[in-house]
Formats: structure tokens, sequence, C-alpha cells
């Protein structure tokens, strides 16, 4: 009984993804649905935008602003400027810790940060550690380094890097 009930099951999913993929069930594109807007001009670096429920567009730019653009004005206003002064990193290391290095433009450039940790024991248990920012100012690329002088193999994950 539940093998029938399987293979009817298996039937069924299989009927609706062929009629799913059939050129039938698949709509021309529209171009005349969407249309572009721009809500800014002369940005520095976009970075990432987000939309509201009320419709007003948020942006920040790689430079720290956070720009919000409302649809009713269309006006874009300067909301805030982030400045890091520290960053976290949760890190893991079975034995034998390191160090995590930020630095500017290049893996050999001036060390913006650097973040020690020591061993956690396991792959998967995560322990954070925070530095303060050597503030180059303006704007740079970042480069992440990992540095592990016991090891040339293996010795840490990383799961997420902050900047407060």
């Amino acid at each position: 009984m539940f093998l029938n009930h399987s293979v009817r099951f298996a039937n069924y999913a299989m009927a609706i993804a062929i009629s799913l993929l059939s050129a039938d069930a698949i709509e021309p594109y529209d171009e005349s649905r969407l249309a572009p807007t721009v809500l800014a001009d002369n940005l520095t670096r976009p970075l990432e935008l987000d939309i509201a429920p009320d419709g007003r567009v948020f942006f920040i730019e790689l430079d720290g602003k956070l720009r919000i653009h409302p649809p009713k004005t269309g006006k874009v206003t300067d909301a805030a400027t982030f400045e890091a002064h520290s960053v976290t990193a949760r890190v893991a290391s079975p034995a034998s810790g390191g160090s995590v290095e930020i630095r500017q433009d290049t893996p050999d450039g001036p060390l913006i940060v650097g973040l020690e940790f020591d061993e956690s024991g396991e792959w998967e248990k995560w322990i954070e550690t925070k530095a303060s920012v050597n503030d180059p100012g303006g704007i740079h690329d970042l480069c992440v380094v990992f540095v592990n002088e016991q090891n040339s193999g293996p010795f840490m994950n990383i799961d997420w890097l902050q900047f407060d």
C-alpha cells in the first residue's frame, strides 16, 4: 500500500514538473513592465540598497554614507555617515590560533587592524576577538590576510567580520 502511494505521488510530482517546464507555461518577458529610475547622481561607490514597506529606498555608499530616497518628493537626503572604530571577528581554530589582519589596498599594505585569537579547540567552536582600527582616511580596498606562524595548513574558520 505504501509503495502504491509513493509511486502515485512520484508520478503526480513528475507530471507537475513537466507541465511547469513546458514552453506553454513560460510567459515571454515584457520589457514595458519595468522602467529604470535614477535615484541619485554623482554617487562615489554605491554598495547596497533596500526598500521599506512605505516605498522609501535606503542605499549606502562604500564610504559609509546612508542615503534615503522618498518616492513622494524624489529628493535624496543624507541620513548618516558611518565610521568604523573597531572590528570584531567570529572565528574557530581547533589547534593553533593565529590572527586575521585587515590591510590597506594590498595583502602586504599598511595594517589597518590585527585581530589575534587563541585556539578554540574545535572547527565550529566560535570565539570573538575585537581590535581598534587604525583609520587610514579616504577610501581604500581592504585585504583580509589570515596569519598562522605555527602551521602551514588549514588552521581556522571565520564566520563573520563586523565593523563597529
